[in-house]
C-alpha cells in the first residue's frame, strides 16, 4: 500500500502503477481525492462533530510534508478515553516511541529522522559516517552520501545503482563522464 499527499506526483505514480503493474483480475488501484491530508481534515471534522472517534481513523501516525509544517496527523488526537495516542514510530537515537521529525545535522545530509524532544537537544546524526564526513570537511566538490543512506538507496534501487558512483544531489558518476538523460513520458 502507498499513500501520498494528493499532488501531481501522486497522479503520475498512480498512472505508472496502472501501466507497469501486472494486474490480476479483480486488482484495483485506488486514489484518495485530495490525498491523505484531505482525509485527515475530513476525519477531524467528523471527530469534532461527534460522528467518529480517533479510533475510527484508518490512518495512524503522521504524514511527512515538504514544508515548514514537517509532519501532520490528526490534531490533538486522543484514543477516545482521554489518553493521547501512542506514536507509531521510534526515536532514531533512543528507540522510545515518538512521532516528532528532525533532520540529520551533518552538512549536506539533512536526512529526515524520527527524534524525541530529549534527543533533539544532542548532536542528531543519521549515522557515525555522517560525523566522519563532517570532520573531513576539506572534501572538494559534492559531498559523498553517508553509508546508511547508501544502504537505504541500495535496498530501494539495487546495488547496480551505486556502481556508477553516487554523489549527493542525485548526481551519478564523475563530472568527466558527462550526463546521461532518460526521458519517459507518462500520459
Amino acid at each position: 500500500m502507498a499513500y501520498c499527499t494528493g499532488g501531481i506526483r501522486c497522479e503520475k505514480a498512480t498512472r505508472w502503477m496502472l501501466e507497469k503493474t501486472q494486474m490480476k483480475p479483480g486488482d484495483e488501484v485506488y486514489t484518495l481525492e485530495g490525498g491523505i491530508q484531505a482525509y485527515l481534515m475530513w476525519m477531524e471534522e467528523e471527530i469534532q462533530a461527534g460522528r467518529k472517534t480517533p479510533k475510527d481513523s484508518l490512518f495512524k501516525g503522521k504524514n511527512f510534508v515538504f514544508d515548514a509544517r514537517g509532519s501532520l496527523g490528526l490534531d490533538g488526537v486522543h484514543d477516545g478515553g482521554g489518553m493521547e495516542r501512542e506514536p507509531v514510530a521510534k526515536c532514531h537515537i533512543c528507540s522510545n516511541p515518538e512521532d516528532r521529525l528532525s533532520k540529520c545535522r551533518s552538512k549536506g545530509c539533512h536526512l529526515v529522522l524520527v527524534v524525541c524532544e530529549k534527543c533533539e537537544e544532542g548532536d542528531v546524526r543519521c549515522c557515525g559516517n555522517c560525523a566522519e564526513l563532517d570532520r573531513a570537511s576539506s572534501i572538494e566538490g559534492p559531498r559523498p552520501i553517508c553509508l546508511c543512506e547508501m544502504e537505504r538507496e541500495a535496498r530501494l534501487w539495487g546495488e547496480e545503482y551505486f556502481r556508477k558512483g553516487r554523489l549527493k544531489g542525485n548526481k551519478q558518476g564523475s563530472r568527466e563522464e558527462g550526463i546521461e538523460i532518460e526521458i519517459k513520458t507518462i500520459v
